[in-house]
């Protein structure tokens, strides 16, 4: 025999601390928003799904369908993992330029199983725009966002974009991929010390075009 205690789509706990109504709250693995306005002791209704609009790292960019996840140390929503930093909340369902500040999230509980290795977080070495190829000591990825030197940059380390090429590089779809660090571009043949193996042409690269389609991981 089953009996149904409610719908799920809201659970109430002991509040750990004084909480704030349409409060952002992470209570153990279970992330929501607070329903009402209590003191620490009491009982606090967190809605844990939903679209809700949140605060967003208004650095990064987004766009719909990116994983999203909450900042424990910003209170912020962003789109890739930061080690015990972060925590998956969902999806994003809205696209979202550079600078803005708000964001719609689709809560899904138990998101802890969202695909997190194909972004990783790097402190920028240099000024950086979106989009642009970087490389972080062995590690090659993608700008998702602009950053200052110094400052916080999320890497697309896993995926198909099509990236910088020297001209003169002719390559056949499935041959190996280096990025040249000095020239900042794709090239089909190694030179110790300046390049970096970094995945597959996916795509026939041709003479004199300065972009190709490559597959890239770490």
């Amino acid at each position: 025999m089953r009996t149904k205690i409610h719908d799920g789509s809201r659970l109430d706990f002991i509040a750990p601390r004084d909480i704030h109504v349409d409060e952002p709250v992470l209570i153990g693995n279970i992330f929501g928003i607070s329903f009402n306005t209590v003191k620490a002791g009491d009982l606090v209704a967190i809605e844990v799904v939903g679209v809700h609009e949140l605060d967003k790292d208004p650095a990064l960019v987004f766009k719909m369908g990116d994983d999203a996840y909450f900042h424990k140390v910003k209170k912020q929503i962003v789109n890739a993992p930061d080690g015990q930093k972060t925590h998956p909340v969902g999806y994003i369902t809205s696209n979202e330029e550079q600078d803005s500040a708000k964001c719609f999230v689709r809560l899904t509980p138990g998101s802890e199983g969202l695909n997190d290795r194909r972004y990783l977080v790097v402190t920028a070495a240099a000024d950086t725009d979106a989009g642009e190829a970087v490389v972080a000591g062995d590690i090659f990825g993608v700008a998702t966002h602009g950053a200052k030197a110094g400052l916080s940059l999320q890497l697309k380390v896993e995926g198909t974009e099509d990236l910088p090429k020297e001209a003169a590089t002719t390559a056949n779809f499935g041959v190996k991929a280096w990025f040249h660090k000095t020239n900042k571009a794709v090239v089909a043949v190694a030179d110790a010390g300046n390049t970096l193996e970094i995945g597959y042409f996916v795509a026939p690269a041709l003479a004199d075009e300065t972009t190709c389609k490559v597959r890239f991981s770490i």
